[in-house]
C-alpha cells in the first residue's frame, strides 16, 4: 500500500519537475530566496542580513602558480586566508593570481629611524622618502639635508659659494670652482676679453627667461659706438667726365676699431668692415663751380673697387661761378657688407667739362652697424 502511495506522488511530481525546469531553461536565470531575479542577473541570491561566502583557500609563495587551484578559468575568484600572500579577493588573470585593491592602497610602508641599509624608507609623518638619513625627498621633488650624494663615479658635494660653476675631474667628481677667464667673440671680433663673471659691467649679461632657459645680452657700456665719421680737408677736382674720383677722407672724428678699419694715410678713400651685416651709411659734401657753366655730378658708392652698389646713386646740380654760390649734396642708404669689404663714395661729371671743387671740411662721411647679416 505504501508504495502504492509513492508511486502515486511521484506521477503526480513529476509535472511540477519538468514545469520548473522548463521555466529555468526559458529565463536563464536562477533566483535563491527571490521568484524575481533581476533581468541582468543570471544569478541573484536575495538577503537583508546575510551574504554569500567565496571560497576560502591558503595560495602559494608564487602568484605566478595556479595552486592550489587546478586549471582555473579566467576570471575565477577566490578569498587568500593563508600567510603566504596579503589576505584578500584574488582573480586568476590566465597567468598568475591578482589582489583586488584599492588604487590608493600604501606601496611603501616602515619606520622613519631604521638604522639598516635599506634603499628606501617612508616617513609617514611627515611624507618624506628617506634614503640612510642623508638624502631626503619630500613631496615637491626637493632634495634637502645633503651632506654628499656618491653613486658609482660620480660625487657631487653641496653648498657651493656664490659666483662659482660646477665642474668635473678626470675621474668624473664634481666640485665647485671659481669660473675662468674667457674672450666672448660675435661673428669672430672680440667683444669683451678676459671675461670672468656672467654678469659685468660692458659686455654681456646672463638671466633666467623662464621655461628652464636662459638668455644671454651683448651690450656695451662706456664704449664707443659700432659708427665711424670721417671728414675730407682737400680741395679735390671732381668733375671728370670719363673716370670716378673717389673722395679722401683724410680726417677722423669718430671710429669704432672693432667694426670699421680707416687709415688716413694709406688708401684713405676706402672704409672697410670687420663683420658682415647691414649697414646705415650718410654722406654730404658740398662743392662749387670754377667754370660758367652749369653741371652736373654723380655720386655713387663701389664695393672693392669695382662694384657699384645698386639704388645707391644720388645726383647733383651746380650753379655757375658767376652765382657764387655752394651746392650742397647729401643722402642716406642701408646696405649689406660681408667681413672685409671696403666701399669708397666716387664721384664723376655728367655734362660739361671743366673744374668743380669739394669745399675743404665740408664734407662727411658716416657709417653705422646696425645688424649682423
Amino acid at each position: 500500500m505504501l508504495n502504492e502511495n509513492i508511486k502515486q506522488f511521484l506521477k503526480r511530481l513529476l509535472p511540477v519537475v519538468v514545469l520548473f525546469m522548463l521555466i529555468i531553461s526559458a529565463n536563464a536565470q536562477v533566483g535563491i530566496l527571490t521568484y524575481n531575479p533581476h533581468s541582468s542577473a543570471a544569478l541573484e541570491v536575495y538577503s537583508l542580513n546575510k551574504g554569500i561566502l567565496i571560497p576560502r583557500i591558503t595560495l602559494s609563495n608564487d602568484l605566478n602558480t595556479s595552486s592550489p587551484v587546478s586549471s582555473p578559468a579566467n576570471g575565477l575568484l577566490v578569498f587568500n586566508t593563508g600567510p603566504n600572500q596579503t589576505i584578500g579577493f584574488y582573480y586568476w588573470s590566465g597567468s598568475k593570481w591578482v589582489l583586488i585593491k584599492t588604487p590608493n592602497a600604501d606601496e611603501v610602508s616602515g619606520p622613519a629611524n631604521s638604522t639598516d641599509n635599506a634603499i628606501v624608507r617612508f616617513d609617514g609623518t611627515s611624507g618624506k622618502i628617506i634614503q640612510n638619513s642623508d638624502v631626503i625627498i619630500d613631496d615637491n621633488d626637493q632634495i634637502s639635508q645633503v651632506n654628499s650624494l656618491e653613486v658609482a663615479e660620480f660625487k657631487l658635494t653641496t653648498s657651493p659659494s656664490t659666483g662659482l660653476i660646477l665642474v668635473s675631474d678626470i675621474n668624473g667628481n664634481a666640485a665647485w670652482e671659481t669660473a675662468p677667464p674667457v674672450d666672448v667673440k660675435e661673428d669672430n671680433v672680440l667683444v669683451t676679453a678676459n671675461v670672468d663673471k656672467l654678469n659685468f659691467e660692458s659686455g654681456i649679461k646672463v638671466y633666467d627667461e623662464g621655461n628652464n632657459q636662459a638668455k644671454m645680452v651683448f651690450f656695451k657700456k662706456n664704449v664707443t659706438n659700432d659708427v665711424i665719421q670721417v671728414s675730407s680737408i682737400d680741395s679735390t677736382d671732381l668733375n671728370n667726365l670719363t673716370s670716378f674720383t673717389p673722395i679722401v677722407w683724410n680726417l677722423e672724428r669718430e671710429k669704432n676699431a672693432m667694426t670699421f678699419n680707416h687709415s688716413i694715410t694709406t688708401n684713405p678713400e676706402r672704409i672697410s668692415v670687420n663683420r658682415g651685416g647691414i649697414y646705415e651709411v650718410n654722406f654730404m659734401f658740398s662743392i662749387v663751380n670754377k667754370t660758367i657753366m652749369r653741371k652736373t655730378l654723380r655720386a655713387q658708392l663701389r664695393k672693392n673697387g669695382s662694384t657699384f652698389i645698386d639704388h645707391v646713386t644720388s645726383y647733383s646740380f651746380s650753379y655757375h661761378e658767376e652765382d657764387d654760390k655752394v651746392t650742397h649734396a647729401s643722402s642716406s642708404f642701408l646696405i649689406e657688407l660681408n667681413q672685409n669689404d671696403y666701399i669708397e663714395l666716387v664721384i664723376n661729371g655728367q655734362t660739361n667739362p671743366g673744374p668743380i671743387r669739394l669745399r675743404p671740411y665740408e664734407n662727411l662721411f658716416f657709417m653705422r652697424f646696425i645688424r649682423s647679416n
